[in-house]
């Protein structure tokens, strides 16, 4: 074979290996588009196929397929969890830990807890916000707290404040259990605590946190007679309100009344609260 038909045969064996490639590009983009807009059986269909194709999917599927399991479906949500132990066993498997594990020792989850943090230092670990979401949706008003607040909760918000600060979802799960709805006085704090930190970062969100804090800075137990036995113990509840409003700056300037009359509460760990709280806001005015 002649030189040229030897290169001429190389030619045609690139071109068709790129149209090959393309061809390949373009199904594994339908696939991912499917497992988001498609029907439940073409979502399924979908999920067996970014399954056969394993880790090569993940790059363009992953996070699709992420948020598939969690589709109303049941059978979609099923098939895209078991295709995403083959394309991407390493958010799987945190994430199936925090769908799954019901560990409580006295406050302690650790399977939970490194799930969390796992998720939380994956280059890519906003793909797995769903399963944070849901274990935060799951626990931040149900876990027991009498002991101490659980590690996976505290864990589970410092990942999500990390990759998913601006989500509303969070948002919304965060004021419903920073709210009087929940019993959990520990697990309470936790929420104030962390509306806080995600309010003195984002200032567009403090509007929406305020009432919240507000009215947590003058939660009452719920047996006065008991005030410090932990299922009474609001003390945590109303010095996260207060911290967390002393960072909202001149946003907080309409809530200086109500603090300086906290500077009296008879609670002493209140009173200090909500003097530090009232000295930072008065010196940014």
């Amino acid at each position: 074979m002649s030189a040229i038909c030897r290169w001429l045969s190389a030619i045609v064996a690139v071109v068709f290996l790129a149209s090959m490639l393309r061809a390949e590009d373009l199904r594994l983009n339908n696939l991912a588009r499917t497992m988001k807009e498609g029907s439940p059986l073409d979502k399924i269909d979908a999920a067996n196929e970014l399954a056969k194709m394993g880790s090569d999917a993940k790059p363009v599927a992953g996070k699709n397929l992420a948020h598939a399991c969690f589709d109303a479906v049941p059978k979609v949500a099923q098939a895209a969890l078991s295709a995403l132990e083959k394309v991407w066993p390493e958010l799987y498997t945190p994430g199936v830990t925090l769908m799954k594990d019901t560990e409580d020792k006295f406050g302690v989850s650790e399977k939970r807890a490194e799930a969390c943090e796992a998720i939380a230092k994956m280059p890519d670990g906003d793909a797995g916000v769903p399963f944070l979401l849901y274990h935060l949706r799951a626990h931040l008003e149900k876990d027991d707290d009498f002991h101490k607040l659980n590690t996976a909760l505290a864990a589970n918000a410092e990942a999500l404040k990390k990759i998913a600060a601006d989500n509303p979802n969070l948002h919304k799960i965060l004021l419903s259990g920073a709210s009087n709805f929940n019993v959990k006085h520990k697990n309470r704090a936790l929420a104030l605590q962390t509306l806080g930190e995600i309010g003195e970062a984002n200032p567009k969100l403090r509007k929406l946190f305020i009432p919240t804090l507000r009215t947590a800075c003058n939660a009452q137990s719920p047996d006065p007679r008991q005030p410090t036995h932990p299922k009474n113990d609001v003390r945590p509840v109303r010095v996260a309100a207060i911290e967390a409003l002393a960072k909202f700056g001149k946003d907080s300037q309409p809530e200086l009344p109500m603090l300086k009359k906290l500077k009296f509460d008879p609670v002493d760990e209140v009173r200090k609260a909500a003097k530090s709280a009232v000295d930072l806001l008065e010196s940014s005015k």
